[in-house]
Order: C-alpha cells, then structure tokens, then sequence
C-alpha cells in the first residue's frame, strides 16, 4: 500500500480580455498513519513536543482531519 492519492484538477482562468485559459494540474499527496508519522520523526531525530488535530490546537483524535506535530531535535 503506497498511501498515496493521485488526482488532477482542471482550472480555468479568464483574463480581462475575455480570453479563456485552462490548466490542468497533477496532484500526489502522500497520507501517513498517525504511528508510522511519529516512528519517522523519532528515526530523523526530532522529539515529539504535542500534536493537535487542528490549526486551532484542537486534540488529535480519530475523527481529526489534520495531523500538526511540534517537534525539536532530540
């Protein structure tokens, strides 16, 4: 299992003169268990500080939708 969700998202820009310019952009983002995340921080030297679910320091539970880790080297 590589984690890894691929997608691409098609945007379209139109300039001020009216004219219609569309791209496309490819997108790899890789998603980590929570486990698997810590045992690479402590394997590249950092000590976990806290963790929070949320940018607004929320606890880190199953339903979280984000991952945030303070960390320092060990």
């Amino acid at each position: 299992m590589t984690q890894i969700q691929h997608y691409i998202r098609h945007l379209t820009f139109i300039r001020p003169t009216g004219e219609r310019v569309e791209k496309a952009i490819r997108v790899a983002l890789r998603y980590v268990f929570p486990q698997k995340l810590e045992a690479l921080l402590y394997f590249n030297g950092l000590r976990i500080r806290t963790c929070y679910g949320s940018w607004q320091q929320e606890p880190l539970t199953v339903t979280s939708r984000s991952m945030i880790y303070v960390c320092q080297r060990r």
